[in-house]
């Protein structure tokens, strides 16, 4: 288990994006961005997941996310799982390991 308390992203998302709508497209672009990084994506994933970081803005927290991006490898289910992203988003971890 990594040492990034992933939930402060959810925590982010939660209460600083007030459109349900914009928090569901943040989420599964991270989570998909977890999912290309884990199957071999590593630039295309980083490179999803550091748009959702933009989109949050960077102020105050370019540490925590730059930790999350340098942690990446091994744990992109951990870390999409603990985001809240949509079931047929995480589902594609599940196929993936089927496949």
């Amino acid at each position: 288990m990594p040492d990034i308390d992933i939930k402060k992203l959810r925590k982010i998302l939660e209460t600083e994006v007030s459109s349900d709508t914009v928090r569901a497209l943040y989420s599964d672009a991270f989570a998909t961005g977890c999912f290309l990084h884990q199957n071999g994506n590593k630039k295309a994933g980083q490179k999803l997941c550091l748009t959702v970081f933009s989109a949050l803005g960077f102020k105050g927290r370019k540490t925590f996310f730059n930790n999350i991006l340098n942690t990446l490898d091994g744990n992109e289910y951990i870390y999409a799982s603990a985001i809240w992203a949509h079931a047929e988003i995480n589902s594609l971890f599940e196929n993936s390991r089927l496949g």
